[in-house]
């Protein structure tokens, strides 16, 4: 999710599983760099990027790290950035739906970029 949210020129499908969103507090004596390793911040940037991402995240319901999720998506929903967020039954295991669904988008966002690439090609 960082990453992706940082180098928005460089990737146009992010999915993330169960993601450790920590709030820059959390971050002070863990990361050199603090704006570099808040994706708040980062989000936050992204929606005035003329980059677009397609950008979904996904947890479980009993995971520890579900309110990092669901601090997220409200953010993300608060500075308009579009996105998708689901929740699953369980912990912090990935389930093997939400894997085939992260493909799936990223096939699908792929080759979309594919045939936009070819069209303005020619």
């Amino acid at each position: 999710m960082r990453l992706g949210c940082k180098y928005p020129e460089r990737f146009i499908s992010i999915w993330a599983h169960h993601g450790p969103y920590n709030v820059r507090s959390q971050m002070e004596g863990f990361a050199l760099d603090l704006d570099d390793a808040d994706v708040y911040l980062l989000t936050k940037r992204l929606v005035t990027s003329k980059h677009t991402v397609a950008i979904s995240f996904d947890c479980g319901s009993e995971d520890f790290l579900l309110k990092d999720n669901r601090d997220l998506h409200a953010h993300m929903e608060k500075i308009g950035l579009p996105h998708s967020y689901l929740e699953h039954e369980g912990g912090h295991e990935v389930v093997d739906d939400f894997l085939q669904k992260a493909l799936a988008q990223h096939h699908r966002i792929f080759e979309q970029e594919r045939l936009s690439s070819e069209f303005t090609s020619h």
